[in-house]
């Protein structure tokens, strides 16, 4: 409520979230002391215990809210043409299940895979679609049993930022993103890139630490 009517009164979420973090920073640090005070010099264990941590549940929730703005602040920074690699193997639709685990996700570690019939791209499959199959019958489907048409799977642009990514794998419940340029699939993203780049960020951003 605090940083809703503080948001109001200035338009700035940042600053909203970082005042409602403090304040409820202080509150939380309160009620631990309270409560600690309670347990040790009246005597009221049970209600003492209560105050900490409600206090604790309280300190965190106030430290998450800042990390969250501050994580939607990178992604929004950074774009996907940073994340995003080549592409995924192109694999005909004819390949049995099996044989495609064994070859490309055991021996490569590969995640996601473009389909392909007659030299044709007709959709992408990931590990996501192989493992809705049962594994004793993977041998009887061929991988373009379980492709998602290109029609019907979301993409990104380059230029997108990674929040926009990140948002549609939330919503379409899928870890990573065939990336389009104009008609032309360029890449892919996954989860493991956004996080990765990210991580690299902080790391490059980080204030040096004194000796």
């Amino acid at each position: 409520m605090l940083r809703a009517a503080t948001w109001a009164i200035t338009g700035n979420l940042k600053r909203a979230t970082r005042l409602a973090s403090i304040l409820g920073a202080v509150v939380a640090f309160g009620l631990v002391a309270w409560g600690m005070k309670l347990a040790f010099w009246d005597q009221d264990f049970v209600g003492g215990l209560w105050l900490g941590l409600i206090g604790w549940f309280l300190l965190n929730a106030s430290r998450r809210s800042v990390g969250q703005l501050e994580l939607k602040e990178n992604l929004r920074r950074l774009r996907v043409e940073q994340a995003m690699r080549a592409t995924c193997p192109k694999v005909p639709g004819s390949m049995r299940v099996d044989l495609l685990v064994d070859e490309f996700v055991f021996r490569r570690g590969e995640r996601c895979f473009f389909v392909t019939e007659d030299d044709i791209l007709r959709g992408m499959a990931t590990l996501d679609e192989i493992r809705r199959v049962p594994r004793d019958e993977w041998p009887a489907f061929r991988i373009g049993d379980i492709t998602i048409p290109f029609s019907r799977v979301k993409s990104v642009k380059p230029g997108d930022s990674l929040l926009t990514a990140f948002e549609h794998m939330n919503e379409e419940s899928v870890n990573q993103l065939p990336v389009v340029d104009v008609d032309h699939i360029s890449g892919v993203i996954t989860r493991d890139d956004i996080f990765r780049l990210v991580a690299k960020f902080l790391e490059l951003t980080a204030p040096p630490t004194s000796a």
